[in-house]
C-alpha cells in the first residue's frame, strides 16, 4: 500500500468502529469492541481515538451489562499494552479520576457507578502501576 492508500484505509477503519460502536445493537457493539481490541495490539488507530469509542460504550446512555463488562477490558487492556505511551497514561489517568468521580457523586446514578466500578477493576487488574500511582 502506497501511505495515501494506508491514510485512506486507517480512515475507513476509524470511521467503521466508530459507527459499530454507536450502534444500538449489542452484538454490533461488542463487534466494535473486539475491533479495538485488536487495534490495541497492532498499534493501528491512535489511543485517544480508541479510548474514546470505549468510553461512549461505557457512557450513561449505554445500560447493556455485557457492552459494560466488554468495554471495561477493553479499556484495561488499553491500559496495560500502551501504558508506557504518554498519551495513554493520560487517558488512563482521566478514565481513572472520572471513574472515581462518578463514585462520590452525590447524584447515586447507579448505572454511571456500576461503569466506574467495572473501569476501576479492569485498570487496577491490567495496570496495576496506573492504578496506585
Amino acid at each position: 500500500l502506497t501511505e495515501d492508500e494506508f491514510a485512506e484505509w486507517k480512515n475507513e477503519l476509524r470511521r467503521q468502529t466508530n459507527a459499530m460502536t454507536s450502534n444500538p445493537a449489542t452484538l454490533v457493539k461488542l463487534g466494535g469492541l473486539m475491533l479495538l481490541e485488536a487495534m490495541i495490539d497492532i498499534d493501528v488507530i491512535d489511543t485517544s481515538v480508541i479510548s474514546n469509542q470505549i468510553r461512549r460504550c461505557l457512557s450513561l446512555k449505554n445500560r447493556d451489562e455485557i457492552v459494560l463488562v466488554a468495554a471495561a477490558e477493553v479499556f484495561g487492556k488499553l491500559a496495560y499494552v500502551r501504558s508506557k505511551a504518554p498519551i495513554t497514561s493520560a487517558a488512563v489517568r482521566g478514565e481513572l479520576q472520572d471513574a472515581m468521580e462518578k463514585l462520590n457523586d452525590n447524584h447515586r446514578v447507579e448505572s454511571r457507578r456500576h461503569s466506574a466500578v467495572l473501569v476501576l477493576s479492569s485498570i487496577a487488574r491490567n495496570s496495576p502501576p496506573l492504578f496506585y500511582e
